[in-house]
């Protein structure tokens, strides 16, 4: 089993094997793993609270396992205030200082092995505001030919940095956002 960020799609023509590509959790199931983890009563206590985690977290497993391992070594921390944490610090307050499981570090992974013109695209993509894009849309952003955008696009969406939600539209969800933006404050956030 070889698991990545990346769609590895070069590893599918060995004989024998396929790919799984995991998506985020639907609610049910990520309510499950905090409850797993933090115990059902602790969930109970704050439904409100249980539910801003979640979204807060994108309902994406890594982010909802940090969170849940920083609640459970903190049982007196009420959850509507690790929630507030959440929203006031998205990835600081997702940091483990370990890379392994580090949301920023994670991120900064797939980042960093993207080509440039996809990097700028991801960037630009995390100031731009909105739900989704399309390329013609991402395309005259980013000022790029629509080629070179659905290229960029495309290279995104394999590192898992987007999500093509229906055919031709992508959306960023707020974790890779939050990831974006800091980079596009700390880089030319317009491509060469």
């Amino acid at each position: 089993m070889v698991t990545s960020r990346n769609q590895l799609t070069g590893l599918i023509v060995a004989e024998g094997a396929g790919r799984l590509s995991l998506d985020l959790l639907p609610e049910p199931s990520a309510a499950e793993l905090l409850a797993r983890r933090l115990g059902p009563a602790r969930l109970s206590r704050e439904p409100g609270a249980a539910r801003d985690v979640i979204r807060l977290c994108v309902r994406l497993p890594l982010a909802l396992a940090v969170v849940a391992g920083r609640a459970a070594s903190r049982p007196d921390v009420p959850l509507g205030r690790i929630a507030a944490e959440l929203r006031a610090a998205r990835l600081d307050a997702l940091a483990t200082g370990e890379p392994a499981t580090d949301l920023r570090a994670v991120l900064s992974w797939s980042y960093g092995g993207l080509t440039p013109p996809a990097a700028a695209m991801s960037r630009l993509l995390g100031l731009r505001p909105g739900p989704d894009i399309t390329a013609a849309s991402a395309a005259s952003l980013a000022r790029m030919d629509l080629r070179q955008a659905r290229a960029a696009l495309a290279e995104l969406a394999r590192t898992h940095l987007i999500e093509e939600q229906a055919p031709g539209r992508f959306t960023l969800h707020e974790l890779p956002r939050a990831y974006a933006v800091e980079r596009a404050s700390a880089e030319s956030a317009i491509p060469a």
